[in-house]
């Protein structure tokens, strides 16, 4: 009787971690080009970053153009996100 009750509580835990995942296809539809990094951290909370670089473009006059690469990940479901000049510029979702 315990371990089915253990059992029933572990299943219980994990359902409801799920149901308090930011990181799914409702949120990720909620994202949109030329969202600010706080936006979206509105949205699914604090990401990853996973990669970042800086181009000076001032001789064409355009100034110094930044890219990152901002990963929400819980389980197998992944939202990674590209910003350009801290908005977004692409979006992608893998298991949602």
């Amino acid at each position: 009787m315990k371990r089915k009750l253990f059992s029933l509580m572990v299943a219980a835990s994990v359902f409801l971690m799920a149901c308090n995942s930011t990181v799914n296809k409702e949120n990720y539809t909620k994202i949109n080009t030329g969202m600010t990094i706080s936006e979206v951290e509105a949205i699914l909370g604090e990401g990853e970053s996973q990669a970042s670089s800086g181009v000076d473009m001032s001789e064409l006059g355009l100034g110094t153009i930044t890219s990152e690469v901002m990963v929400w990940q819980e389980g197998m479901s992944v939202i990674s996100i590209t910003f350009s000049n801290d908005k977004v510029m692409a979006k992608a979702q893998s298991g949602l």
